[in-house]
């Protein structure tokens, strides 16, 4: 919900939260790199 608001900050919060209780893995962390870029905190040009 908060994506499709383009409220990233939570999303991402949600989402390292969840990451700490139940181990990353490799579609979270796509997903919370895209978020990352998003929100314009990333200075990758991938």
């Amino acid at each position: 919900m908060e994506i499709e608001a383009g409220d990233y900050t939570p999303a991402r919060l949600r989402l390292m939260d969840l990451n700490q209780r139940y181990g990353y893995q490799k579609a979270s962390l796509k997903l919370l790199i895209e978020l990352e870029k998003r929100a314009g905190n990333s200075k990758s040009k991938c």
